[in-house]
Protein backbone atom coordinates (compact mmCIF):
# COMPACT_ATOMS: atom_id res chain seq x y z
CA UNK A 1 0.00 0.00 0.00
CA UNK A 2 1.16 3.32 -0.85
CA UNK A 3 1.98 5.86 1.35
CA UNK A 4 0.15 8.95 2.20
CA UNK A 5 1.20 12.02 3.74
CA UNK A 6 -1.18 13.36 5.90
CA UNK A 7 -2.15 16.89 5.89
CA UNK A 8 0.26 17.68 9.18
CA UNK A 9 3.05 15.91 7.52
CA UNK A 10 3.17 17.80 4.48
CA UNK A 11 2.89 20.98 6.81
CA UNK A 12 6.26 19.62 8.47
CA UNK A 13 7.55 19.10 4.99
CA UNK A 14 6.30 22.24 3.56
CA UNK A 15 8.14 24.07 7.00
CA UNK A 16 11.63 22.16 6.22
CA UNK A 17 12.01 23.56 2.76
CA UNK A 18 10.70 26.98 3.43
CA UNK A 19 13.85 26.96 6.45
CA UNK A 20 16.40 25.79 4.08
CA UNK A 21 15.29 28.26 1.87
CA UNK A 22 15.95 30.81 4.78
CA UNK A 23 18.96 29.76 5.50
CA UNK A 24 20.00 30.21 1.83
CA UNK A 25 18.65 33.49 1.65
CA UNK A 26 20.58 34.06 5.06
CA UNK A 27 23.60 32.86 3.67
CA UNK A 28 23.41 34.93 0.66
CA UNK A 29 22.43 37.77 2.65
CA UNK A 30 26.06 38.02 4.43
CA UNK A 31 27.90 37.00 1.02
CA UNK A 32 26.31 40.09 -0.71
CA UNK A 33 27.01 42.39 2.84
CA UNK A 34 30.48 41.50 2.61
CA UNK A 35 30.82 42.05 -0.81
CA UNK A 36 28.98 45.32 -0.79
CA UNK A 37 31.38 46.70 2.72
CA UNK A 38 34.62 45.36 0.50
CA UNK A 39 33.71 47.49 -2.75
CA UNK A 40 32.68 50.56 -0.96
CA UNK A 41 35.82 50.83 0.70
CA UNK A 42 37.69 50.04 -2.31
CA UNK A 43 35.87 52.97 -3.56
CA UNK A 44 36.80 55.26 -0.59
CA UNK A 45 40.46 54.17 -1.67
CA UNK A 46 40.26 54.90 -5.02
CA UNK A 47 38.78 59.00 -3.94
CA UNK A 48 41.94 58.84 -1.27
CA UNK A 49 44.05 58.31 -4.60
CA UNK A 50 42.30 60.85 -6.44
CA UNK A 51 42.32 63.41 -3.62
CA UNK A 52 46.25 62.72 -4.61
CA UNK A 53 47.31 60.08 -1.95
CA UNK A 54 49.72 57.37 -2.80
CA UNK A 55 50.06 55.02 -0.19
CA UNK A 56 49.61 51.58 -1.38
CA UNK A 57 49.92 52.41 -5.26
CA UNK A 58 52.99 50.18 -6.47
CA UNK A 59 50.92 47.66 -5.94
CA UNK A 60 48.16 48.64 -7.80
CA UNK A 61 49.36 49.53 -10.86
CA UNK A 62 50.79 46.98 -13.70
CA UNK A 63 54.51 47.45 -14.74
CA UNK A 64 55.95 46.73 -17.64
CA UNK A 65 59.45 46.83 -18.30
CA UNK A 66 60.07 49.20 -14.97
CA UNK A 67 57.48 51.66 -16.17
CA UNK A 68 53.64 51.65 -15.18
CA UNK A 69 51.45 50.28 -17.49
CA UNK A 70 49.21 53.48 -17.51
CA UNK A 71 48.44 56.69 -15.18
CA UNK A 72 44.97 57.07 -14.49
CA UNK A 73 44.54 60.98 -14.41
CA UNK A 74 42.37 61.85 -11.01
CA UNK A 75 39.03 61.76 -13.55
CA UNK A 76 39.45 58.48 -14.30
CA UNK A 77 40.21 57.18 -10.67
CA UNK A 78 37.06 59.20 -9.50
CA UNK A 79 34.85 57.19 -12.02
CA UNK A 80 36.39 53.74 -10.81
CA UNK A 81 35.71 54.73 -7.46
CA UNK A 82 31.97 55.74 -8.06
CA UNK A 83 31.72 52.70 -10.56
CA UNK A 84 33.26 50.13 -7.35
CA UNK A 85 30.44 51.59 -5.24
CA UNK A 86 27.90 50.38 -7.49
CA UNK A 87 29.24 47.13 -7.83
CA UNK A 88 28.62 47.44 -3.91
CA UNK A 89 25.30 48.40 -4.87
CA UNK A 90 24.25 45.61 -6.97
CA UNK A 91 25.86 42.89 -4.80
CA UNK A 92 23.97 44.47 -1.53
CA UNK A 93 20.58 44.41 -3.95
CA UNK A 94 21.07 40.66 -4.92
CA UNK A 95 21.60 39.89 -1.39
CA UNK A 96 18.33 41.52 0.20
CA UNK A 97 15.88 42.42 -2.27
CA UNK A 98 13.19 40.61 -3.74
CA UNK A 99 13.87 41.80 -7.26
CA UNK A 100 10.96 40.30 -8.60
CA UNK A 101 8.83 43.04 -7.07
CA UNK A 102 11.11 46.24 -8.62
CA UNK A 103 10.54 47.67 -11.77
CA UNK A 104 14.41 47.16 -12.39
CA UNK A 105 14.92 44.01 -10.59
CA UNK A 106 15.87 42.48 -14.04
CA UNK A 107 18.10 44.82 -14.59
CA UNK A 108 20.07 44.03 -11.35
CA UNK A 109 19.95 40.21 -11.67
CA UNK A 110 21.50 40.62 -15.63
CA UNK A 111 24.36 43.29 -13.74
CA UNK A 112 25.12 40.06 -11.06
CA UNK A 113 25.49 38.22 -14.24
CA UNK A 114 27.39 40.71 -15.91
CA UNK A 115 29.65 40.95 -12.94
CA UNK A 116 30.16 37.47 -12.61
CA UNK A 117 31.59 37.00 -16.16
CA UNK A 118 33.82 40.31 -15.90
CA UNK A 119 34.99 39.26 -13.04
CA UNK A 120 36.13 35.84 -14.67
CA UNK A 121 37.36 37.75 -17.44
CA UNK A 122 39.70 39.60 -15.28
CA UNK A 123 40.50 36.74 -13.07
CA UNK A 124 41.95 34.81 -16.40
CA UNK A 125 43.42 38.17 -17.54
CA UNK A 126 44.56 40.03 -21.00
CA UNK A 127 47.66 37.43 -20.90
CA UNK A 128 49.87 40.23 -20.79
CA UNK A 129 50.12 42.08 -17.27
CA UNK A 130 47.05 41.21 -15.52
CA UNK A 131 45.37 37.85 -14.65
CA UNK A 132 46.31 34.15 -13.90
CA UNK A 133 47.71 33.95 -17.16
CA UNK A 134 49.85 36.99 -17.23
CA UNK A 135 53.54 37.16 -19.01
CA UNK A 136 54.80 40.10 -17.10
CA UNK A 137 55.84 38.47 -13.47
CA UNK A 138 58.58 40.31 -11.99
CA UNK A 139 56.58 43.55 -10.61
CA UNK A 140 55.70 44.04 -7.13
CA UNK A 141 51.93 44.18 -8.89
CA UNK A 142 52.65 41.02 -10.54
CA UNK A 143 53.33 39.48 -7.60
CA UNK A 144 49.83 40.84 -5.61
CA UNK A 145 47.97 39.56 -8.31
CA UNK A 146 49.20 36.31 -9.19
CA UNK A 147 48.51 35.62 -4.89
CA UNK A 148 45.28 37.88 -4.21
CA UNK A 149 43.75 40.25 -6.90
CA UNK A 150 43.11 37.39 -9.39
CA UNK A 151 41.63 35.11 -6.64
CA UNK A 152 39.61 37.26 -5.35
CA UNK A 153 38.15 37.89 -8.70
CA UNK A 154 37.50 34.17 -9.46
CA UNK A 155 36.26 34.34 -6.07
CA UNK A 156 34.02 37.60 -7.19
CA UNK A 157 33.03 35.99 -10.10
CA UNK A 158 31.49 32.75 -8.48
CA UNK A 159 29.78 34.83 -5.36
CA UNK A 160 27.98 37.03 -8.11
CA UNK A 161 26.86 34.23 -10.15
CA UNK A 162 25.39 32.71 -6.66
CA UNK A 163 24.00 35.89 -5.78
CA UNK A 164 22.31 36.26 -9.20
CA UNK A 165 21.43 32.64 -9.40
CA UNK A 166 19.78 32.65 -5.88
CA UNK A 167 17.17 35.41 -7.47
CA UNK A 168 15.95 33.00 -9.76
Amino acid sequence: MPHQIEAGNDCRVMDWIVNIDRGNRALMSIISTIIAIIFILLGILHLYWAAGGKAGIAKVIPVVEGKPAFDPGKIMTLLVAFGLMGVGAVSYSLGHMNLESYPYGAFVSYAGWLLALVFLVRAIGDFRIVGFFKKHKDSEFAVYDTKYYSPFCLSLSVAFALLSGSQA
